[in-house]
């Protein structure tokens, strides 16, 4: 598979969010019973989430910068998050920033394999140490999303993300939210039930929705406080129901690992 410098620098990004969120934060257990409650269908929480981040940013009118000095050139196409995807529509836009710099936009195509960004990115075989940004405005939750990272080297003519889905993290890079709190809630072996793949697990801070994820897999918790409460909730699919867990957690610098307490 071909290389450019966008795979790097990205997956550093993201492999850094995933591996700085394994620290423990609060247990909380106090012996206090969950409240379930009774559904007849799974929680549509990943929708909640989105609800949440739903912003006013107006729809970013980037320009191109004179890319006449630039002779070289590399490939990327960006497929979207499939998280995101719902909420898409042709008011999205994508853009790819060098240095604060503009170097490529594109809006969005629909495949039949999802929704892809696709850039041919000018630039400098001597650029080095730069800060590569790619930004996502999404038309229908009117916000944009950044990731960036510093260093690595503009490489010329190389090609990422045909013959391989190249899928980023967006919503971790939500400008909505400033803080990033990683979570990992797992099963006591006391659980009033059988585990299912299907189960899911969700944060809320008062009654939005601010994070969902699988039990025992790390996923992400949004706030603008570090100081907030949090309630965890669980969907079981074998007893078709929710749990609340009744011990609110709060919010730590350094993640949260909690056995629920059902």
């Amino acid at each position: 598979m071909k290389k450019n410098l966008f795979y790097i620098p990205f997956l550093t990004l993201l492999l850094t969010a995933v591996t700085s969120c394994t620290s423990d934060g609060e247990d909380g257990g106090n012996g206090n019973t969950a409240v379930f409650t009774a559904v007849s269908n799974a929680p549509d929480w990943q929708s909640s989430l989105l609800e949440a981040m739903a912003s006013n940013d107006a729809k970013p009118d980037w320009k191109l910068a004179d890319l006449s000095d630039y002779e070289s050139f590399t490939v990327l196409v960006v497929k979207l998050d499939e998280v995101l995807v719902p909420r898409s529509n042709d008011d999205d836009v994508m853009a790819v920033f060098i240095d604060n710099e503009c170097r490529a936009i594109s809006p969005r195509n629909v495949t039949e394999d999802g929704i892809v960004f696709v850039f041919n990115v000018r630039g400098s075989s001597t650029e080095g140490a730069s800060e590569y940004r790619l930004s996502y405005y999404s038309g229908g939750l009117h916000q944009i999303f950044s990731l960036s990272e510093t260093g690595g080297y503009f490489i010329n003519e190389y090609i990422l993300g045909t013959d391989k889905d190249f899928v980023l993290p967006l919503t971790y890079g939500t400008t909505k939210f400033s803080i990033k709190t990683a979570c990992t809630v797992s099963i006591p072996s006391n659980a009033p039930f059988t585990p299912s793949e299907d189960d899911l697990v969700a944060a809320f801070i008062g009654n939005e929705c601010r994070g969902v994820g699988k039990p025992g897999s790390i996923f992400t918790i949004y706030s603008n406080s570090s100081n907030e409460q949090v309630q965890l909730r669980y969907y079981s699919a074998e007893k078709q129901g929710v749990y609340s867990d009744p011990t609110p957690i709060t919010l730590s610098d350094f993640g949260i690992d909690k056995e629920f307490n059902f």
